[in-house]
C-alpha cells in the first residue's frame, strides 16, 4: 500500500483545533526528497514531485479560518515544503498566511564541523548515529550537545507561541535530526521503539490552562519545561 505522509500531522492539528486550542506552534520534517550517493550533495537535494504534492495536500488539510505563519531551515527542500504547504492552505477559502521566514533555530545550527559529521555519518546508520549523539558520544567540537540543541528549539517554539495572536498556527519546517531530539527530550519517544521520523512528521506545542504542552500523533500531551 502506498504510504501517505502528513496525514497524521494534519489530523493532530485539526483535533487540537476542535478542542478549542487556537494557538499552536508546529515543527515538522520537510516533505519527500531526492537523494544522492554523494553525501556532500545533501544541501542541494530538493523535493520529489510526490513530495511537492504531499506538502500541498498537508496545507489543504490544516484547519481553515486560521492565520498561518511559516518558518523554515535555509535548506532548499525545507523552503519548498513551507511554500507548498502555504499554497495548499490558501487554495481553500477562509485562511490567511504570512510569507516564510528562514530561521536558524530550525536549521542544522548544531553542526559545528560539517566535514567530520559527514565522516561519521558515512560509517554508521542514522539510528545509531542519533543515539550516539543523544548519549553524548560525539565531541561537542563536532556537534552541539543534543540536549542543549533541543532546549534551544524548545525556547524558540515556546517564545513564538506565547508571542503569537489568537487563532494562529506557526509552522516551522525543519529536518529529521531536529525532530528526533524534540521527540526524545520532549515526549520520551526513542526512535528505536517508535520509528524513524517520517516526511512531514512533527510535534506541536500549544498553551492550555496556563501551561505549555507538547504532543505528537504517537503521544501527548506532555507539559513542556523550558530552561
Amino acid at each position: 500500500m502506498k504510504k501517505t505522509y502528513g496525514g497524521e500531522t494534519a489530523a493532530l492539528v485539526r483535533d487540537l483545533s476542535r478542542q478549542g486550542i487556537h494557538r499552536m506552534s508546529l515543527m515538522i520534517r520537510h516533505s519527500k526528497r531526492d537523494y544522492h550517493e554523494d553525501v556532500h550533495m545533501e544541501p542541494f537535494m530538493c523535493l520529489t514531485d510526490a513530495g511537492k504534492d504531499m506538502a500541498f495536500k498537508l496545507g489543504m488539510a490544516l484547519p481553515e479560518n486560521m492565520s498561518v505563519k511559516f518558518f523554515s531551515s535555509h535548506i532548499g527542500r525545507c523552503i519548498e515544503t513551507a511554500y507548498l504547504i502555504d499554497k495548499g492552505f490558501v487554495s481553500k477559502a477562509g485562511g490567511v498566511t504570512e510569507h516564510n521566514r528562514v530561521s536558524k533555530s530550525v536549521a542544522p545550527f548544531y553542526v559545528r564541523d560539517i566535514a567530520r559529521v559527514v565522516d561519521i555519518v558515512k560509517k554508521m546508520d542514522v539510528s545509531s548515529f542519533i543515539r550516539l549523539w543523544i548519549q553524548g558520544g560525539i565531541s561537542e567540537d563536532i556537534l552541539m550537545n543534543a540536549k542543549e540543541a533541543s532546549e534551544r528549539m524548545f525556547r524558540y517554539l515556546t517564545c513564538g507561541l506565547l508571542e503569537s495572536d489568537k487563532n494562529t498556527l506557526l509552522v516551522s519546517v525543519s529536518h529529521d535530526w531536529n525532530v528526533y531530539l524534540l521527540k526524545e527530550f520532549g515526549l520520551n519517544l526513542p526512535h528505536e521503539t517508535y520509528g524513524k521520523i517520517e516526511y512531514l512528521e512533527g510535534v506541536v506545542l500549544y498553551e492550555k490552562d496556563g501551561g505549555i504542552f507538547i504532543a505528537n500523533h504517537q503521544k501527548g500531551p506532555v507539559p513542556v519545561v523550558v530552561p
